[in-house]
């Protein structure tokens, strides 16, 4: 039990971490959160060009657009990932303290869908950012993994502990002498 209360505050603790940090993200203008994913894209494309041992010269119709399309599938891996941890850490708590599962794998996913539309209406309100239905959708499916994560984790546990338990406690039928005779 004392385990489950510190595993508890632990995720509390992560979970406004994390929303915090989704709302500092959130916060930045469009200029700023475009330079900043910038940063990442060509720190990207640069272990790429160093692994194909070419360079990319910075021009060129096709690479602008590998660039662009490169830097859209990094901004939108971010919003899925910052979800899946949240529906990862939501999740595992729910899933400590709440029956029947099905109800907390319900009220996680509402969670979710809220923070998102929470998260995109307050970008709605930055200059030079938008709100977008897609990034909640991203943002949801990314957390659903999460939860998947969770399910999936918790049922290999479970049968390591049923396969444990099972080789401790192996009945086994007493063996007879002689076989047994029905006589009557």
């Amino acid at each position: 039990m004392r385990g489950k209360k510190i595993y508890t505050a632990v995720a509390v603790i992560l979970l406004i971490v994390l929303y915090i940090a989704i709302f500092h993200f959130s916060a930045e203008e469009g200029e700023d959160s475009s330079a900043l994913s910038r940063k990442v894209t060509e720190m990207i494309l640069d272990i790429y060009y160093r692994i194909i041992g070419g360079a990319g010269d910075g021009g060129g119709i096709a690479e602008a657009e590998w660039d662009s399309t490169l830097e859209t599938i990094i901004r939108k891996m971010a919003h899925f990932g910052e979800y899946l941890c949240m529906g990862f850490l939501s999740y595992s708590v729910v899933a400590l303290w709440y029956h029947p599962r099905w109800k907390g794998r319900f009220l996680v996913v509402l969670q979710l869908l809220v923070s998102a539309g929470l998260d995109e209406l307050h970008q709605y309100f930055v200059p030079g950012r938008c709100a977008a239905f897609r990034d909640v959708m991203i943002d949801t499916a990314g957390g659903i993994v999460g939860i998947i994560f969770i399910v999936i984790i918790r049922k290999i546990i479970s049968r390591r502990k049923f396969k444990r338990k099972s080789k401790k406690s192996k009945w086994e039928a007493p063996k007879w002498k002689e076989p047994f005779r029905y006589s009557g």
